[in-house]
């Protein structure tokens, strides 16, 4: 007897649920309209040269630190 899954919130497949394109560029927009709002900078204990170690995925050798700090004004008309 086959294991059947109870949900698949966009289906898979031929018979994929057509609303899924919509679904992912209202998250891709939602996601914009926030990033637009703050920027990235570097936290306290990231070093000044980061160091990449390859592997299945590349990783950090030390830890990497993001403080998000809200735009101003005058960030959000220069488009910075």
């Amino acid at each position: 007897m086959k294991r059947q899954i109870a949900v698949f919130l966009f289906g898979l497949g031929p018979k994929q649920c057509i609303g899924i394109r919509m679904a992912l560029l209202e998250l891709k927009i939602g996601l914009v309209k926030i990033l637009q709002q703050f920027k990235f900078e570097r936290g306290v204990g990231t070093t000044e040269k980061l160091e990449l170690q390859s592997g299945i995925i590349l990783t950090f050798l030390k830890p990497m630190f993001v403080k998000l700090v809200k735009r101003s004004r005058d960030d959000q008309e220069l488009g910075s």
